[in-house]
């Protein structure tokens, strides 16, 4: 719920209707009439020119921080879109697996009743075994990229409160 606030900023009074509490809007305009005095003394300026002044700095600081908030997007989606692929590996590599295992049991059975398959099923367990060890690898790299990406969350949260 909207709720009107009254307030002087350098002699100045003025109405304010927002839904924040009125302790936040009495610390934005303290500090607020802060900055401008502070300006206005150490340029001479009046306080209206100040306020100009503070303006121009505080749209810089807005800009800035939303050239980075954007380059932490971007970098974000990029670990994402890196992780969701490690992921789409590992999962390849698990179906491989799989049909591998189901491989290698038909081959054991079939070298149970022959010698014949057995080059074939070492074959098949190297290539189990290299699956494997891929499948591994991808996993410890989702691993580390979902690790980033929390970190990556985590900073975009502290620069936003920032």
């Amino acid at each position: 719920m909207s709720e009107k606030y009254k307030f002087t900023i350098c002699g100045d009074t003025y109405v304010i209707t927002t839904q924040r509490d009125e302790r936040y809007i009495t610390a934005l305009t303290r500090e607020l009439e802060q900055r401008i005095t502070e300006i206005a003394q150490v340029s001479g300026k009046p306080p209206h020119k100040a306020a100009v002044m503070l303006c121009l700095s505080l749209l810089d600081e807005v800009k800035i921080s939303s050239e980075k908030i954007d380059g932490i997007r971007t970098q974000i989606k990029l670990y994402v879109d890196e992780a969701g692929k490690a992921r789409n590996a590992r999962d390849e590599g698990l179906r491989q697996i799989d049909k591998l295992h189901v491989r290698i049991t038909e081959l054991e059975r079939k070298l149970q009743q022959t010698s014949l398959f057995e080059e074939e099923a070492s074959a098949a367990k190297n290539q189990r075994d290299a699956a494997l060890r891929e499948a591994e690898k991808q996993r410890i790299r989702a691993e580390r990229l979902d690790a980033e990406l929390e970190e990556l969350k985590i900073d975009s949260r502290y620069t936003k409160l920032q």
